[in-house]
């Protein structure tokens, strides 16, 4: 019986082929674009995930109080105010982008972008190092750690822990852009340490990770100007808070916002309002200003789950429309088969 039903299957195939390719066509890309969109949205799910303390840790964001749109980076002091002044807060690390540009070594020449880093960098978040020590590698002025890759490029099997580097500044952030024509010659790094490149993902991206010390050095000589004072400057530092266990979101909230009223008390054009991001909402997360990388926003997250819904259930309408309309010439078909003795199974 199923031989006979799996020929008249062919058969009828052959006979309407127009009808047979629509269908079967309809169903096989409406099918692998779903598919294609539920591994976007799982890969997307991904993010940030390795972390072992990451339902502790939170980005704080900040806006002027009369905006609409939040930003990735708030002011510099909000990292030694939350430390000195109020509990609960188990370590806070800083990074700030747009560095990047030529890293020589010998007659190797590559061109890279990365972050300032704090000490406490390896403390917050898992970057796994392969070579080096977490607690100091980031500690002391003008030093580097690499991600692996990078690493072999440079010094091939080498162990590259100690070697000195020339790095060549251009302002490259992790995205290309920002590129300056001049280069600014920040002098000799020592590598200190080497990230690991393991199956994980983070919206953080960096090549290489520099001492926040080195920033501090290179504004104190003059060769670059950040906004290590005052409370206004709000564009160059990302801060990720590491909770105490047992205190909520809403805690770290209530003393952001006890800190900006204590220190916007004053200004009469505007006050700055802050609001803390748990890591595992980043991405996929709210659309915010002044991303530290691209990642999927909320917003597109929605859109290509209604998406996939949207193409499965167009093409089983569609094919459920035309198997309605093909039936009907079947009615002769229906009849024989029954005279036969026909059964339903």
């Amino acid at each position: 019986m199923f031989k006979i039903y799996l020929k008249i299957a062919f058969r009828r195939i052959l006979k309407h082929r127009f009808f047979s390719i629509v269908n079967i066509f309809g169903l096989a890309v409406s099918m692998s674009a779903c598919l294609l969109i539920i591994v976007m949205i799982a890969d997307q799910k991904k993010y940030d995930r390795f972390h072992s303390k990451k339902e502790r840790i939170y980005r704080i964001l900040s806006k002027r109080d009369k905006e609409n749109l939040w930003g990735g980076t708030s002011p510099f002091p909000l990292r030694n105010e939350l430390l000195t002044s109020y509990t609960g807060i188990e370590k806070i690390t800083t990074i700030s982008p747009m560095v990047g540009g030529d890293l020589n070594y010998e007659d190797q020449t590559i061109t890279q972008a990365g972050l300032y880093a704090d000490s406490t960098f390896s403390e917050v978040l898992d970057f796994p190092l392969i070579a080096g020590n977490p607690q100091s590698s980031l500690t002391k002025p003008y030093s580097i750690v690499l991600k692996e890759s990078i690493a072999i490029k440079l010094f091939g099997e080498e162990d590259p822990v100690g070697k000195m580097i020339r790095f060549f500044d251009r302002k490259m952030d992790v995205l290309g852009s920002g590129i300056e024509e001049k280069e600014t010659d920040l002098g000799e790094f020592m590598i200190t340490g080497v990230i690991g490149e393991g199956d994980f993902k983070s919206h953080i991206k960096f090549d290489f990770l520099a001492s926040m010390s080195t920033m501090e050095s290179l504004n104190t000589k003059g060769i670059y100007s950040y906004a290590f004072e005052g409370w206004k400057s709000r564009w160059e530092f990302y801060h990720y808070v590491l909770m105490e266990k047992g205190k909520a979101e809403a805690y770290l909230g209530g003393i952001l916002n006890d800190i900006s009223k204590k220190k916007y008390a004053d200004t009469l054009d505007y006050i700055i309002i802050f609001e803390p991001q748990p890591l595992v909402s980043i991405t996929p997360g709210k659309f915010i200003n002044n991303p530290i990388s691209l990642r999927m926003p909320r917003e597109g997250f929605y859109f290509l789950s209604f998406l996939a819904l949207i193409v499965v259930f167009s093409a089983c309408f569609n094919y459920t429309n035309l198997s309605v309309a093909k039936a009907l010439t079947r009615a002769k078909e229906v009849g024989l088969r029954k005279i036969n003795g026909a059964q339903r199974y």
